[in-house]
């Protein structure tokens, strides 16, 4: 249980019961570390031994490990922040990335304006739109949907979004939104650096912007806005 393998996390105490409960509790266990084999993927042997590891490990657990879904550590995205505040602020700026998309293709001559007035009443794009019904159906859950209008014509506004390849997987325990949501994300390029640069964008108000960049700086950890082969040092004491 060494610093470096925590990411810089230290013991309270360094006792077998301290090292038990960081290694086994689900509340204090350290579960948001990736794989790591102790290699550098930069460069052409350390790539080729990851992959030979992560092949093993598919074979062994094909359920859960996909060979296909292979990612070199040094090219993952950084993973967002679960906490509360940040996710709000996530969630509206996604929500108006979405909403310039959408815009830009009825500007465009890509969605009908008639398909644009059923999108907006089926989903309520009017305020907060909620996906809910549209990715059940999607799901194959709510068949007597699929011919509903105004379900026929998100789906074909989500065709003229350049969205049409958004599916939703029964294989899952990931809930159908939040499966559309990730997929939208990844396709819309959505990053935290993207979303820190856009916030006078979709807050518009400056008091409230102040407010939101504050809750976002306390949560701040500076590295996952660096470059994978960025080095910085940090005083722990």
């Amino acid at each position: 249980m060494s610093w470096r393998y925590n990411k810089g996390h230290m013991l309270d105490e360094d006792t077998e019961a301290e090292r038990d409960k960081r290694l086994y509790s689900f509340t204090w266990a350290n579960q948001d570390s990736a794989i790591m084999f102790g290699m550098d993927t930069r460069t052409p042997e350390g790539a080729a031994a990851f992959q030979k590891e992560y092949e093993a490990m598919a074979e062994m657990a094909p359920e859960i490990i996909k060979k296909e879904d292979m990612v070199m550590p040094h090219e993952m995205k950084p993973k967002l922040s679960e906490e509360p505040h940040f996710q709000r602020v996530w969630t509206a700026y996604r929500e108006h990335e979405f909403k310039l998309r959408f815009s830009e293709a009825v500007e465009q001559g890509k969605i009908s304006e008639e398909d644009a007035n059923k999108f907006t009443q089926f989903v309520g794009q009017t305020s907060h739109p909620s996906f809910g019904l549209l990715t059940l159906a999607m799901a194959g859950h709510l068949d007597h949907l699929t011919h509903d209008e105004g379900y026929q014509a998100t789906m074909r506004c989500l065709k003229g979004m350049d969205l049409g390849h958004v599916s939703i997987s029964k294989k899952t325990s990931t809930p159908p939104e939040e499966q559309f949501w990730l997929q939208v994300d990844e396709e819309l390029e959505l990053t935290e650096v993207s979303m820190r640069q856009s916030l006078p964008l979709f807050i518009s108000d400056p008091s409230n912007r102040a407010k939101v960049e504050a809750l976002l700086a306390e949560g701040d950890d500076e590295t996952t806005l660096l470059p994978a082969d960025a080095e910085t040092t940090r005083r722990i004491a």
